[in-house]
């Protein structure tokens, strides 16, 4: 493997899977392209970063909507119970 790829690599530290991915299109290339690749390589990496930047914000979002979805469903289920333990209490009365 390219010594100056392996630098960038952890240079720009990369995710273990972007960096695998890289490694085997990099092999795969031909010696021009794989120069281009490596003069280029901050290009790719900041795309990269970015991708995952993306990401991890659309996780997070998804995680406090389904916090939100939970904490909705407790409420309801929580007023439920209390509308028919007054129900309850009212056919006692």
């Amino acid at each position: 493997m390219n010594t100056q790829l392996e630098k960038l690599l952890t240079q720009y530290n990369l995710s273990q899977k972007d960096q695998y991915d890289i490694k085997q299109i990099y092999a795969l290339l031909p010696m021009h392209k794989q120069n281009n690749l490596l003069q280029n390589f901050w290009n790719l990496a900041s795309r990269l970063i970015k991708i995952e930047e993306e990401i991890r914000e659309e996780r997070e979002i998804l995680v406090w909507d389904k916090v939100e979805n939970i904490k909705n469903i407790i409420l309801h289920n929580r007023e439920k119970r209390v509308k028919n333990h007054i129900e309850q209490l009212k056919s006692e009365l």
